[in-house]
Parts: C-alpha cells; structure tokens; sequence
C-alpha cells in the first residue's frame, strides 16, 4: 500500500504505547475500533435479489502463516508494512455439513465434516466474490493507493479453480453460533415442535435460542426461525446475558465496536432494535473480561488491582453513584459490584478502593 492510511504503524512500538495511554484515558482511538472498521454487503451478480456476500475492511494486515501450511490468515501479529485487508464472507451458504457420533463413551469427540464449498452455488459465489473484491480496489479512490496484492496474489494468472483451491485452503467458517438444530415437521427437521428429536424414541433436546436471523434491510421487520417461520414484530428486544448470543443482530447491521453499540437508553443503530443488556462475558486471549452498566456521563473512576498484571477493575462513578463497572480477571469484584451498579448505590470512592489503586476524574 502506498503513502498513509494503513493503520499498521499504530500497533508497535511508542505508537502503540500512545494509543494504549489514550484508550485507558478516553476509550477513543485505534485500539477501540472493532475487527474490521468498514463493511459492505453485495450481490454476488445481478440475479441475485439480495446480497448474498458479506465484505470487511480495514487498513490493517495480518503475517501469514507459511504457505505450506494448510491454516487460516492469522489475526494475531500486524505487520509492519502498511496494507490494507479486505474479507468476503458467504451469507447463504447451500453446502452441509455432518456431526456424526463416534463412540458411546460421551468423552469422545465426534467427527465433524464441514463439507464447505461442496455445491456450485458456493463455489460460483466464492469465485464472484473474489473478483468483487478485486474490482473495489481497482476504483478511481482505492487504486493510486494500491501498490500490489499481497495476499493470495497472482490474480492475473488465477483461473477460477485456483480460486476455489485458494479457499479451500484458508476459509473457515464465520458464522456466528445462534441455534444448533432446526425444529419441523418434515423428514429434514432434527427435532419437531415440541424439541422431540425425529427418528429416536425417548430423547429430546433443550434448546434456548432457535432463532436464525433478523428480516429486514435498514428495519427490522421480524425474526426468521430455523424451522423457516417468520415472526413479524414491530419492536425487538434482544437479551445480552451472562453468554451473549447477538449473531443475528450483527448479521442484520448493527453498529458496533467491540460489541454491540447502545446509547443509554439501550437502543441499538438499528431502529425499533433494543438491547438489553445485563452481564457481558468474553473469554479472549486469555482474559477473562465482565461489564456491567453503561459508563455513559461518569466524572470519576477507581481503578482496583493492577493494570499491568491484567488483573483490575475500573469503577465508575456519576455525582457519587455507581454506574458502571469493568473487570479484568476480576470475578470477585464482578460480582460484588454488580449488585452496586443494579442499585446505583451512593458510596464514598475511598470505599471503592484497595492497596493497589489509584483513583482520578474524568468525564464519560
């Protein structure tokens, strides 16, 4: 990539340290963007009624792994050189898979065969979606900036089975996990209405979340079952409990950075789109990471525990109220100050604090 705008520069070295300092202090800047800063969905041709190809991208690239190595783009190191990264993402894939038992010791994993790419339909829409990404960065305001494609590389001389071979080798599935069965009446259906699985006398499966996407365009006009039922509604209400399930409301669009964006009213980007939300728990990178609240309109934080050691939480107080708490490897303080920030209790920062920390203000 030439000249400015990729944003790799920005995670090493005294940059990095700027943009740790000033996310601690303002929750602004690059490392409080979400994955991918722009997305766009698209029809992979004109027959297609409605977007069938999910894009992200970003001015940030990632090291590749050895290309001996049959494994997906890594996202763990930003390299050096700046780049620009660009993924397509299937929406409607018609290839199944099968999740077959293997043993009946339930200790035992069973043998999951993805079977991705199995029909033409995906691998005429992977190859379009190739080529579309291709084409954006060949636009009037992309292309001065493009020096050359990295990664896969050699699109003038890839035919359309080197694209396939391509995605066989590094995609994986992006799908976000809202339901494990459909429910029907039909012979194709896992388990029928009331969740008795099809074929097998005495078992039944429990399961809380059936649901397999949000209808709509900018509105949100209903839920769509994994049975094929329609739900219309005129306002949603999704619940972001202690294991959020919020999938389907990031297929259909919703603002986010690092999670779901709500103001403090809890309503989402989308409109008639309201989510409530108790208790986040995120398990990355070895974190163990629980919010609580909104810190929305705080004047002053105390800070518990140790930073450095990932091992804190950050209090947040508005006219001497809890508001709102974050916690990192702090279960203990979750769950005590959770029950503060639900009663918006009144209490005095020195009581907040221990050894370690240090209090300060500053505005939300």
């Amino acid at each position: 990539m030439r000249g400015s705008g990729s944003l790799n520069r920005e995670f090493y070295g005294t940059q990095l340290l700027k943009n740790a300092l000033r996310y601690y202090l303002t929750r602004t800047g690059p490392l409080a963007t979400g994955a991918m800063s722009v997305g766009a969905f698209v029809r992979s041709s004109p027959q297609v009624h409605r977007p069938d190809i999910q894009l992200y991208m970003d001015g940030v690239t990632f090291g590749i792994a050895n290309g001996n190595s049959k494994v997906q783009v890594p996202l763990t190191r930003v390299e050096r050189q700046p780049g620009l990264s660009i993924y397509a993402h299937l929406l409607r894939c018609t290839s199944e898979g099968t999740v077959m038992v293997t043993s009946t010791d339930p200790a035992v994993s069973p043998a999951i065969s993805p079977n991705w790419l199995s029909t033409e339909a995906d691998r005429q829409t992977a190859i379009h979606a190739t080529h579309y990404m291709r084409r954006y960065v060949t636009q009037t305001a992309v292309a001065p900036k493009i020096d050359h494609e990295f990664f896969p590389g050699g699109s003038l001389q890839q035919s359309n089975d080197d694209i396939v071979s391509i995605w066989r080798k590094y995609a994986t599935t992006g799908i976000h996990g809202v339901g494990t069965c459909r429910m029907g009446g039909d012979a194709l259906a896992v388990v029928d209405h009331r969740l008795r699985v099809n074929g097998v006398e005495g078992l039944r499966i429990v399961d809380y979340v059936r649901v397999e996407a949000l209808e709509g365009a900018d509105l949100v006009t209903g839920i769509r079952l994994t049975s094929g039922e329609l739900l219309a509604c005129d306002l949603l209400v999704v619940g972001v409990g202690i294991t959020p399930e919020i999938g389907p409301l990031l297929d259909a669009g919703a603002k986010t950075e690092n999670g779901v964006v709500v103001d403090e009213m809890c309503a989402t980007s989308l409109p008639d789109v309201v989510a409530v939300v108790i208790a986040q728990h995120i398990r990355t990178y070895r974190l163990k990471i629980q919010t609580v609240g909104l810190p929305v309109g705080y004047d002053q934080t105390v800070v518990r525990g140790e930073i450095d050691e990932a091992s804190f939480a950050i209090v947040y107080l508005k006219q001497g109220k809890v508001v709102a708490l974050d916690c990192v490897n702090m279960p203990r303080d979750y769950m005590q100050g959770r029950w503060l920030v639900l009663a918006c209790a009144s209490i005095d920062p020195v009581f907040l604090s221990d050894a370690l920390n240090r209090t300060g203000n500053r505005g939300g």
